[in-house]
């Protein structure tokens, strides 16, 4: 095969999977719509080029193998190669948050939690996952949300056991905007910088956009420092106080994820609620085509 696109004729099969159509286009990867045919479970294939030399789907699935046992990470399908093309096949698990916009703010805080608590579990097994944004977070009908996307993740651990050791001067991995201040600043990632992404995530599914989401790589840094006064306006004071937690933690330091946990439950069982937080089976569309959850 000599284009991805060609898994779009009809009747091609990987393995025993169909696939139904082009889902969409990643930075590294094509990703596909397909179905097992023997009971018709929907699947995603994600496609990369034998002759990619970075090999970020190997990767990936190599990832996915060391945390098969975290509870609720995806488990692979199948994984080869066909023809020309390297084929990673994961069960569909809902919607990504890139494409919501989360108005109920004791929903939001459980997503939070949520996340939260899958990275405690995946940094336990010794991985960062380093691209932590609303596309790589999936979430189904009934609320439930799993981290994806291992593509650029890294272990914690060096090979003797130790943490790994701190360094300057690096390049930004990960998506500018979702990155964290340390990146920014050329240092390379640990486990706080997973968690300071996931802020950011959290500040996006308010209004489906970021203080800084016009603004070149260069100038979100300065504005990512001055959260604080985008949480006032943003009107999250919960945010404020756990973005002010996970910017003290120090590079190999064990973060306390129940600190942050604790005050979002805290401030969920403030909330006059008047729909549970797993009630996100109903979606609505707005003018612009964008699923809301209420």
């Amino acid at each position: 095969m000599e284009n991805p696109d060609v898994f779009l004729e009809d009747n091609v099969m990987i393995d025993k999977y169909m696939v139904t159509g082009k889902l969409g286009n990643g930075a590294f990867s094509t990703i596909y719509n397909a179905k097992n045919v023997r009971n018709n479970d929907p699947v995603i294939i994600k496609t990369e080029n034998v002759d990619d030399e970075i090999g970020l789907l190997k990767h990936e699935a190599s990832m996915y193998l060391r945390l098969r046992n975290v509870s609720g990470m995806l488990l692979i399908k199948w994984y080869g190669v066909v023809d020309d093309w390297r084929c990673l096949v994961l069960p569909y698990a809902g919607r990504s948050l890139d494409k919501l916009i989360v108005t109920n703010p004791a929903v939001r805080m459980n997503i939070f939690s949520q996340i939260v608590n899958a990275l405690e579990s995946i940094h336990m097994m010794g991985v960062i996952h380093r691209d932590i944004k609303p596309a790589n977070i999936l979430i189904d009908e009934e609320g439930t949300c799993r981290l994806v996307d291992f593509g650029l993740s890294s272990m914690i651990w060096q090979t003797y056991g130790g943490h790994i050791e701190k360094k300057t001067n690096q390049t930004i991995i990960g998506s500018p905007a979702y990155v964290s201040i340390n990146i920014h600043e050329g240092i390379n990632p640990s486990r706080r910088d997973d968690l300071e992404s996931l802020c950011y995530v959290y500040m996006y599914l308010k209004k489906k956009s970021l203080p800084w989401s016009s603004f070149a790589t260069k100038y979100i840094h300065e504005i990512k420092q001055n959260l604080l006064h985008y949480c006032s306006d943003y009107g999250d004071a919960v945010l404020a106080v756990i973005w002010e937690y996970v910017r003290k933690i120090k590079f190999s330091e064990d973060p306390n994820y129940k600190i942050i946990t604790d005050v979002l439950e805290h401030e969920i069982a403030g909330l006059d609620k008047e729909k549970e937080v797993s009630d996100v089976v109903d979606y609505e569309s707005d003018s612009d085509g964008e699923e809301i959850v209420p």
